[in-house]
């Protein structure tokens, strides 16, 4: 019997009006899904291959009318697996219904959950918004995947974590501006006049997309120096060196969190306003509303106070780190290709909060899983509290909640260390052991992660461990993967 080729389609839509989210959204999928030999096209307006020079070295099949889109689909997807992502809000239960009969699943980026959809799994970004919010506008087993956590960002952003935070000092020696794909409303020039009235005289890093407009003699006059970059492949080195960035507050403001810089933002969108409140709301950033609202005076004075004050910044830097940290678009993947237990039923990796504290201590506490602890006294809950609210504020601890189907049963953690090395550790709940969950939750892990070198350290006596990561594929001293045993004193 063979097997069917994994396909996956995204219909993206890009304009100078509505800018390019839509797509840079989607191509961070599209390239994880490459790299594990998919099969994937983008289905585009012809705006969007002129306004995002990426899409150029993807394939590509433009459109003119939605019309044409089940013929194109049914097409491309014939004798093939199939999944179809669909970021663009013209879209609705009437034009997605048409496509399942061409796709084996939809799945949808959503933000505002106010119209009726057809999908099996919905992305939604913004803050504040539940499944509840879904019920009546989605078919009846749709699977939600929301918040910040899922943001779709490319793989540079999480790798350039350590660097960002490493590179973080009391004093603003580069600011970073983009304005997206389009700057309809000049929100380039309008950065760039308002800190020519401020003291800063150091580096700017200027993104320009392809109709930004730049007034560089107003920057030369000003004696400022500055670097103009245009369809950077790496975006995120330029990035992560940056004391503050200023810019919208679509996408890429999940790009400037995950690399723990304080933002300055506009809302350049009506969608964009959830998402600015949030990120002001968390600490995050300054949102300074409407660009219609404010003089380049208050633009300025926004500037000049952030620059001057390095505890705020410091305070919004960590806020930013903790808001999102890379993973999305493999916690996407993961959560729509899952991973099965002995039961069959799915495991899942979500991200711990504050709300598992005391899940998370009841586990703790459990005699069996103490025995083969590192430190094996086990704690009060005031100091399991400190010390997992210090965790979960750590930029460089990855830490997960290991769900089977809907029940919590454990904890992976993975805590980041230099040279893309990471240090793992893995519990689960006494009557949850020898179902395959763990084996199953260190091969999610191991995907997203892959770039890491990981690093367990195990006592010598934990047999049932010891075999649990040979069984996941890890090696004793490789190169790839390792695992260390520790001597009992």
């Amino acid at each position: 019997m063979s097997t069917l080729i994994k396909t996956a389609a995204f219909i993206a839509h890009a304009s100078q009006e509505n800018g390019g989210g839509h797509v840079y959204r989607c191509l961070p999928i599209y390239e994880e899904l490459i790299k594990q030999n998919w099969n994937c096209v983008f289905l585009i307006n012809k705006s969007a291959l002129d306004l995002i020079p990426e899409l150029s070295k993807c394939e590509y099949i433009v459109y003119r009318k939605k019309d044409v889109l089940n013929q194109l689909t049914s097409s491309y997807f014939k004798g093939k697996a199939r999944y179809l992502f669909i970021d663009d809000y013209s879209f609705s239960k009437d034009s997605e219904s048409p496509l399942r009969d061409c796709a084996k699943q939809l799945i949808i980026f959503d933000d505002t959950a106010d119209i009726e959809h057809d999908g099996d799994y919905f992305i939604c970004i913004s803050p504040d918004i539940h499944e509840d919010i879904y019920k009546s506008k989605v078919p009846k087993n749709s699977k939600f995947l929301l918040g910040p956590s899922f943001a779709s960002l490319r793989n540079q952003f999480f790798l350039n974590r350590y660097s960002a935070l490493e590179s973080k000092k009391d004093i603003v020696e580069n600011i970073f501006i983009s304005a997206g794909a389009s700057d309809p409303l000049g929100i380039t020039e309008l950065f760039v006049e308002a800190i020519c009235l401020t003291n800063y005289r150091k580096r700017l890093s200027i993104v320009l997309g392809s109709n930004n407009k730049l007034s560089r003699k107003l920057l030369e006059n000003n004696n400022i120096d500055f670097k103009v970059y245009s369809s950077v492949e790496n975006i995120a080195d330029i990035m992560s060196s940056s004391d503050i960035a200023l810019g919208a507050s679509g996408n890429s403001s999940w790009e400037r969190c995950c690399l723990g810089i304080p933002s300055i933002i506009f809302e350049t969108a009506s969608n964009q306003n959830k998402i600015a409140k949030y990120l002001e709301n968390v600490g995050a950033a300054i949102n300074l509303g409407k660009p219609r609202d404010l003089s380049i005076d208050d633009v300025s004075i926004a500037i000049q106070e952030i620059i001057d004050d390095p505890i705020r910044r410091a305070d919004m830097s960590s806020s930013a780190f903790g808001v999102t940290d890379g993973l999305g678009v493999r916690r996407i993947l993961a959560n729509i290709f899952p991973e099965i237990s002995k039961s069959g039923l799915p495991i899942y990796l979500n991200k711990a909060t504050i709300k598992d504290i005391e899940l998370v201590y009841e586990w703790q506490r459990e005699p069996e899983m103490r025995k083969y602890c590192l430190n094996q006294e086990i704690p009060n809950l005031e100091e399991n509290r400190a010390w997992m609210t210090k965790k979960l504020s750590d930029p460089l601890c990855i830490f997960n909640i290991i769900y089977l189907d809907k029940s919590a049963v454990g904890v992976v953690r993975c805590d980041i260390k230099k040279n893309n090395k990471c240090l793992l550790s893995i519990y689960l709940s006494k009557k949850y052991r020898k179902l395959g969950i763990a084996r199953a939750a260190l091969v999610i892990i191991k995907k997203q992660l892959y770039d890491f070198r990981m690093h367990a350290e195990i006592l010598e006596n934990n047999i049932d461990s010891i075999n649990l990561f040979k069984s996941a594929g890890f090696e004793y001293e490789n190169n790839n993967y390792t695992y260390k045993l520790i001597q009992n004193d």
